[in-house]
């Protein structure tokens, strides 16, 4: 079956503005990556990222690229070549019965970088610092949202720990008591042998048996 010049000419239009919509794309992804701390502005935004979040009194500059950032750049990477793979098959599959045309990939190419050098940059231009401020906004809220939950949990802590170190207390305490049993005095049985309880027994058996007992 013979594709007419038109359609073709139609295809390779459409492939060059989803190159432009990836593009879209992925600077939704890097947009993802301003929010996990990645900049890309070299001038950076120094007087936002001085600005001390509530309570903990913390900045948020961003330090060498974490563990998160890495996690958020590569599945991005990953979400873009998916979804730019899969426009080409159906832009093949809906105006080329299905058959692959290689210049699909020139003119999604084409009009993803075409995006990127001109529309993109004005895009990250307004959208990065945007971000940046939503950032601090979305920690502060959280941090704020939290104190209290935090508060409580340590009060609860703390309450916690004195009532075991009073229990603790009082078992030691008891494991120390004297017990009076048929008018003697003994020690506990762990007591060592010279200890200030085991001599305080003896003493008193010295003295009931001075008194005839």
């Amino acid at each position: 079956m013979e594709i007419s010049q038109v359609i073709l000419s139609l295809l390779l239009l459409y492939s060059f503005f989803f190159g432009a919509i990836v593009g879209m794309f992925y600077d939704g992804c890097r947009m993802l990556r301003v929010l996990a701390g990645k900049r890309y502005s070299k001038r950076g935004y120094k007087r936002i990222e001085a600005w001390r979040l509530p309570i903990i009194k913390r900045t948020l500059a961003p330090k060498s690229e974490s563990v998160w950032q890495s996690a958020v750049t590569f599945f991005g990477d990953i979400l873009c070549v998916l979804f730019c793979t899969a426009g080409i098959i159906v832009l093949n599959y809906s105006y080329n019965s299905g058959r692959f045309r290689f210049f699909t990939v020139l003119g999604v190419l084409a009009g993803f970088f075409v995006y990127k050098y001109t529309l993109g940059r004005l895009v990250m231009l307004v959208a990065e610092p945007l971000v940046v401020v939503f950032r601090y906004l979305a920690v502060s809220i959280f941090i704020l949202f939290c104190a209290p939950f935090l508060k409580f949990g340590y009060i609860l802590y703390e309450f916690v720990k004195k009532i075991n170190s009073l229990y603790s207390f009082t078992l030691e305490k008891k494991r120390k008591k004297l017990y009076n049993i048929d008018g003697g005095v003994f020690a506990n049985e762990d007591e060592p042998k010279g200890s200030r309880f085991a001599d305080l027994k003896t003493s008193l058996h010295i003295k009931k048996k001075e008194n005839g007992g």
